[in-house]
């Protein structure tokens, strides 16, 4: 809600007084939204990288190229084999996740956007300039990490960076990875806000599930501690994307660790939300998804602005999310994206 503040004064002109009116004083927002777009991965093979799925079928074709897949089993082998991944599948997916991103703010979008899953900067660019474009996102940010299939934090904003962005590593020293190589970086952006003042953004997309509890506790404890550090010089703070805490989780991480210092979305507002992703095998919703907001600030988050966005394009007639699926021209992700309005007090 915008407030408006109005002061008078009183000044002597020719013996008389006259009322001077201030210029209203009007709060500030954003809208930020963080959405997992699972596997937005271009046609090229990059090298290093274990992005074998995502190639054209004519590819596909070649011994070197059906050697690497023989490593993988089940689906994974049969998408490594199969799937045709070529640009016009490509291009139905961008359009797919543009759709529901502009379908918040009048057509535009947050002003901050935050997404896992983003291969790399060449395909970022693609999506941001030809699918978001009614969006004018003037800030592009995505910094090529160590992750073995390839995939990456991407930042898209209206706000103008401040400063070179930077990723700082997850580094575990009780925790073990179960499959080295599949975790993520933290990525940090310093952007203006509207009045001036500074925000600090963290991307995080931290191990899955599959991975022991521990991996997610000592990634959130280097957030935290990223946080805290930025908090001293930055008037709003805060860090979107993957945290992938599932359900019997949640607890001991969004309200136990983050709590004390953290404003974290889904306990703020979004009463009503099941979560961000749903999980068949055990009927579990989860907010694998969430924003985390440093409570040293002046800006808040408006509870009742904390949503999920859904709609018939990216869920299912249950409500669930609704992969993407070329072959049957529907679906986005296998995430929901979650999003929220913050103001300055």
């Amino acid at each position: 809600m915008l407030l408006k503040v109005i002061i008078s004064a009183y000044i002597l002109v020719g013996g008389s007084f006259f009322e001077v009116l201030a210029s209203p004083k009007v709060d500030h927002k954003i809208k930020v939204m963080t959405f997992n777009v699972e596997n937005l991965f271009d046609t090229k093979h990059d090298e290093g990288k274990e992005d074998w799925d995502y190639l054209p079928a004519s590819i596909k074709q070649s011994k070197s190229h059906k050697k690497h897949c023989s490593k993988k089993k089940g689906r994974r082998k049969q998408s490594c084999l199969k799937l045709d991944w070529n640009h016009k599948v490509l291009e139905f997916k961008m359009a797919q996740l543009a759709s529901v991103i502009l379908s918040v703010n009048d057509g535009k979008g947050p002003d901050l956007l935050i997404m896992p899953e983003i291969e790399n900067e060449a395909v970022l660019k693609t999506f941001q300039k030809k699918f978001l474009a009614k969006a004018a996102y003037t800030s592009s940010v995505l910094i090529e990490g160590p992750d073995r299939r390839g995939i990456d934090v991407a930042m898209l904003s209206r706000l103008p960076l401040l400063s070179k962005p930077r990723i700082h590593p997850v580094a575990f020293k009780k925790a073990k990875l179960k499959y080295e190589g599949s975790t993520r970086p933290i990525l940090e952006a310093k952007f203006k806000l509207p009045n001036g003042e500074t925000l600090t953004s963290f991307g995080v997309h931290f191990p899955s599930p599959g991975h022991p509890h521990g991996t997610r506790v000592e990634a959130f404890q280097i957030l935290k501690n990223l946080m805290d550090e930025a908090s001293k010089n930055s008037e709003l703070v805060l860090a979107a994307g993957d945290f992938n805490v599932k359900a019997g989780e949640d607890s001991r991480v969004y309200r136990q660790m983050a709590a004390p210092d953290l404003l974290v979305s889904h306990l703020v507002g979004c009463d009503l939300c099941l979560g961000t992703n749903y999980f068949k095998p055990a009927d579990s919703w989860s907010f694998l998804d969430a924003i985390v907001v440093h409570k040293k600030s002046p800006w808040v988050i408006n509870s009742n602005s904390v949503k999920i966005i859904s709609n018939k394009l990216n869920t299912n007639t249950k409500g669930r999310p609704k992969r993407f699926n070329y072959h049957k021209k529907s679906g986005v992700s296998d995430h929901l994206p979650i999003m929220m309005t913050l103001e300055r007090k």
